[in-house]
């Protein structure tokens, strides 16, 4: 199973501190892919999911949006 590890976000270190960290968070990509099918049984899209699933409204679904892909 191939593994997916989040380094968090990247900026120089403050006094004192390391410049390489563990990493921290493992993903498991079978774990990933496990909770997309669910996610596509139940709610069909991600976007059904987020305003079904989280409740989430339009526009804090957009100010995700492009947090995430800008």
């Amino acid at each position: 199973m191939a593994k997916h590890t989040y380094q968090g976000h990247r900026r120089e270190p403050g006094p004192g501190r390391r410049r390489h960290r563990p990493p921290l968070l493992d993903v498991e990509a079978g774990y990933l892919q496990t909770g997309l099918a669910e996610l596509a049984v139940k709610y069909g899209t991600v976007d059904n999911y987020l305003r079904g699933g989280l409740d989430l409204l339009p526009v804090t679904i957009e100010k995700l949006r492009i947090k995430l892909f800008g």
